[in-house]
């Protein structure tokens, strides 16, 4: 008898919840069609590279001056990230796996960069 009066009860304040935000009885939901996060796939502008088995997705990127790249390596293989040849960034790093790196970009230019560890695994950052 115990547990049905229980169970009534829980049924009961679960029937009287309210919603968790802001309704729109006309239909779409405020704010648009796509719901928050939506699932569009993410834009270039969080200015993250992923690290393919021999590729930088995307190989090319464009941020502006005082903006960061990560790198996010979420493949079974370590990579490099190694300038080509730049006196304002001359850091080698490398990227294990599961791990992300960061490099922040001060000064307008073009960065070319490539992996030591894949012969034409190559890419390149644009500041303006």
């Amino acid at each position: 008898m115990k547990h049905i009066l229980v169970l009534i009860l829980f049924l009961s304040i679960g029937a009287c919840g309210g919603s968790d935000g802001p309704t729109n009885p006309g239909g779409d939901p405020p704010g648009g069609n796509d719901p928050p996060g939506g699932n569009d796939p993410p834009s270039q502008s969080d200015n993250t590279v992923s690290l393919t088995a021999t590729t930088f997705d995307p190989s090319q990127i464009t941020v502006s001056v005082g903006e960061s790249v990560t790198w996010n390596n979420a493949t079974a293989t370590d990579h490099t990230i190694t300038p080509d040849g730049h006196s304002e960034w001359s850091r080698v790093q490398t990227a294990q796996t599961g791990q992300a790196l960061q490099v922040s970009f001060p000064t307008a230019g073009t960065y070319d960069y490539f992996c030591e560890f894949h012969a034409g695994m190559s890419g390149q950052v644009t500041v303006q």
